[in-house]
């Protein structure tokens, strides 16, 4: 029923042909805040596979190496929750000893230890994927109605980027996914319009310029983000 595959921490040729085979892409994210930081660029090959050739990729999240004694790692999970929203899953991995024992016996495990926190917690991510199946891909427009959607408009201007995208936790941080986007020529400048469809709420997100993350520079509103530098606050009323 289904097929996983089993890519190194690196974003090279085999994960790169992974990820145009797959459907889905589960990211294993540790619970701490340069993990975080270091997931989007994960989140932008994402995005570049999609606008490239096509292919759509459903994105969820699984917080690992949790230790739920710490106050760290409960506001760092807080934080993942709130920056990923429903891409998040419900499982969260803690941190277990017996897994990196079963790793190097080289058996799973639910083998080496069956009473383990470990087989627990990865026997409940089974249940959660089974259940969600192909349908775990989810909108990037939240709200039902029309009614309750608002169409927002941001530009950024730059003299000689080549590329620049868009991502906060409207769309999972994944850059461009679910927007509009309009690039044309202004006084010597490219000027990059984005359109989101978003319900009233207060959303954080940063532009993607040509591989580097930046905060809007025409937007005062900012707060700080993981893994350093600021993210911009947009509020839609």
């Amino acid at each position: 029923d289904f097929a996983l595959i089993d890519c190194a921490p690196n974003v090279g040729l085999l994960t790169f042909n992974a990820l145009r085979a797959a459907s889905e892409v589960i990211v294993p994210l540790e619970t701490s805040f340069f993990a975080i930081h270091g997931v989007q660029k994960l989140l932008e090959t994402i995005a570049l596979l999609t606008e490239r050739i096509g292919h759509e990729l459903g994105v969820r999240v699984l917080p690992t190496l949790y230790d739920g004694r710490t106050r760290y790692a409960r506001r760092t999970l807080g934080r993942i929750r709130e920056l990923f929203g429903d891409l998040c899953y419900d499982t969260v991995i803690r941190m277990n000893v017996k897994l990196r024992e079963a790793a190097a016996a080289g058996l799973p495990i639910c083998v080496y230890a069956p009473s383990a926190h470990g087989t627990a917690d990865y026997a409940a991510l089974a249940v959660e994927v089974e259940a969600t199946g192909s349908s775990a891909r989810v909108a990037v427009v939240r709200g039902d109605e029309p009614d309750s959607t608002r169409e927002v408009t941001v530009r950024y201007r730059h003299p000689s980027a080549a590329d620049v995208g868009i991502a906060g936790d409207f769309n999972g941080w994944v850059p461009d996914k679910g927007v509009r986007s309009l690039v044309e020529q202004d006084s010597g400048s490219r000027v990059w319009t984005k359109i989101l469809v978003l319900p009233p709420g207060r959303y954080e997100y940063r532009y993607v310029v040509d591989g580097e993350w930046r905060e809007d520079p025409d937007n005062p509103e900012a707060v700080a983000a993981p893994g350093g530098g600021p993210s911009s606050v947009l509020v839609v009323r």
